[in-house]
C-alpha cells in the first residue's frame, strides 16, 4: 500500500500513468545501474552472524530471476493457489517458504489491480482526447485481467513481465530483465 498510496507515490512517481502510453509501470529513481538502498531489517545479532558468511540486507540484491515463463503460463492467482496448497500440505521446512510466495504474489495481484484502478479513474477525465480516454479503458482492462489470471494476448504477456519487474524494482530488488526470447 505505501508504493501506491498517494503521497508517497506522487513524490517518487512510482505510480503514475501516461495516458499515451501502451505498457504501464515506473521504475524508481535509484535502480539498477544507479545504485541501490534496501530496508535494513537484520538485528544486531544477524547482521553480526551474517557478517562472517559475507551476508547482509544488500545480498540478494539482483539475484532474484522470476520465471517468467512459468508466470505467464500460469497467472498469479494459479501460482498463488499452488503455494497455498503446498504451505499447507508441504514439508514443514518449506512452508514458511511457500506461504511467503503466496503473499508476495498476492501482493504483486493487488499492486497490478491498483494500476486497473487508476487507468479506469483516469479514463473518467474529460480533458483527454477520445483516443488517451479509451486507451486507458483497455489498460484498465489488461491489468484486471493480468492481476489474476493468465494473460491472453502477447501483449499482456509483456504487460505482466514488465509491472513484474517494475513492482521488483520498486520493493529494493534491481536486476536486469534479461533476454524475453
Amino acid at each position: 500500500k505505501v508504493l501506491i498510496g498517494p503521497d508517497y507515490s506522487r513524490r517518487a512517481n512510482l505510480f503514475s500513468i501516461d495516458p499515451d502510453e501502451i505498457l504501464v509501470g515506473n521504475m524508481p529513481q535509484l535502480s539498477l545501474g544507479i545504485g541501490t538502498q534496501v530496508m535494513e531489517y537484520l538485528s544486531d545479532d544477524e547482521r553480526l552472524t551474517g557478517f562472517f558468511g559475507m551476508l547482509n540486507e544488500y545480498s540478494a540484491t539482483g539475484h532474484n530471476a522470476p520465471d517468467y515463463p512459468l508466470l505467464i503460463a500460469q497467472g498469479i492467482e494459479a501460482l498463488v493457489h499452488a503455494h497455498t496448497e503446498k504451505a499447507a500440505r508441504g514439508p514443514a521446512e518449506a512452508r514458511d517458504f511457500h506461504q511467503s510466495v503466496a503473499w508476495a504474489l498476492q501482493g504483486l495481484s493487488a499492486f497490478i489491480d491498483a494500476y486497473a484502478g487508476l487507468a479506469e479513474r483516469m479514463s473518467q477525465d474529460p480533458t483527454l482526447s477520445p483516443e488517451q480516454r479509451g486507451n486507458l479503458r483497455e489498460i484498465a482492462s489488461r491489468m484486471g485481467l493480468i492481476a489474476h489470471r493468465k494473460p491472453e494476448r502477447f501483449v499482456e504477456a509483456l504487460q505482466l513481465v514488465f509491472i513484474t519487474n517494475c513492482a521488483l524494482h520498486q520493493t529494493g530488488e534491481p536486476h536486469s530483465i534479461g533476454r524475453l526470447d
